[in-house]
């Protein structure tokens, strides 16, 4: 676990959830990374370009020409460009809550829009929404909406504001984790979920939870305890799969990690090198793309047996 991942930690384990900037927020707004070695051979620049088009740059150095390499240079120097980028966003957020006049939640729950006499408005340009614009709202007590966010979110292009869609995702699914009695499908009662009774779910996460520990053990970890010995966190878990991909069958494996992600994190769990269910880490804390390839297969696998599955009676 990296400092700043240890830092987290202890901010979220004291309950410290005033508006405040996160790691993922200054990752956010990152849009990309160039590297520029300066013609001494001895000074690496890094310029990182930020999702409103401004460059924060950093650099390293040497004093003996001989020590310069490229890799150790290309991550000092990007630590160095990302570490300003902190004091930036720090300041637009307090001005933000200044503006607002107050320490309410953070505006990053609300990036794009705020409401001002009577108007939506876009934060960034002070433009309001036109009267005859039709718009929709989602709300996070619709078990519908995260997935109609998520398709929105297949259909755009720019990664920086994929990751913002995947984010308010993220805000939806941990909402419903967390206030479940709230929840329904539009138009039904909370507790009914299409055509699957609860005996056919649990099955479903039973038979999912062994081809997953058969899986692993192919890969040589022995580590994963049967359905029937698993603790019960570890059978919720697959429950919480089993229920997403009923209630979103057009997910995909991407929307179906960042769903478990919401829950670890919901609960307290943090990236850490090795899986540890007393510390509460777990390697596999990152976005999807970052997966390793044969981590990355267990969601496709757990969606094709839930798929295969759904219907059996």
């Amino acid at each position: 676990m990296s400092d700043e991942q240890a830092t987290e930690k202890k901010i979220r384990d004291k309950g410290l959830n005033a508006p405040r900037l996160s790691p993922a927020n200054i990752d956010a707004v990152i849009v990309s990374e160039t590297f520029t070695t300066l013609p001494s051979g001895k000074c690496m620049v890094c310029e990182l370009t930020l999702v409103n088009g401004f460059t924060v740059r950093g650099e390293s150095a040497t004093v003996s020409k001989e020590n310069f390499d490229i890799e150790i240079g290309q991550d000092i120097s990007r630590k160095d460009a990302r570490d300003k980028v902190w004091g930036f966003e720090g300041y637009l957020l307090q001005q933000r809550l200044h503006e607002d006049g107050s320490d309410g939640p953070s505006p990053f729950q609300e990036r794009k829009y705020t409401f001002t006499g009577g108007k939506i408005v876009n934060r960034a340009t002070g433009v309001a929404i036109p009267d005859n614009e039709p718009i929709m709202i989602f709300r996070a007590k619709d078990m519908m909406a995260p997935e109609a966010i998520l398709a929105y979110r297949n259909q755009c292009h720019d990664e920086n504001h994929k990751k913002e869609v995947a984010g308010l995702a993220r805000d939806f699914y941990a909402f419903q984790q967390d206030n479940p009695d709230l929840c329904k499908l539009p138009d039904s009662d909370p507790s009914c979920l299409p055509g699957v009774d609860k005996f056919v779910m649990d099955d479903i996460a039973r038979v999912a939870h062994e081809i997953n520990r058969a899986y692993c053990e192919a890969l040589g970890d022995t580590s994963q305890p049967s359905w029937e010995e698993a603790p019960a966190w570890q059978r919720e878990s697959a429950r919480a799969g089993v229920d997403f991909h009923l209630m979103f069958p057009e997910a995909d494996p991407e929307a179906i990690h960042v769903s478990w992600l919401s829950q670890k994190e919901a609960d307290g769990w943090v990236f850490g090198e090795v899986k540890d269910p007393e510390a509460k880490t777990h390697p596999c804390i990152i976005p999807f793309s970052e997966l390793p390839t044969e981590q990355q297969a267990k969601d496709f696998l757990f969606r094709a047996v839930v798929h295969a599955l759904q219907h059996s009676r």
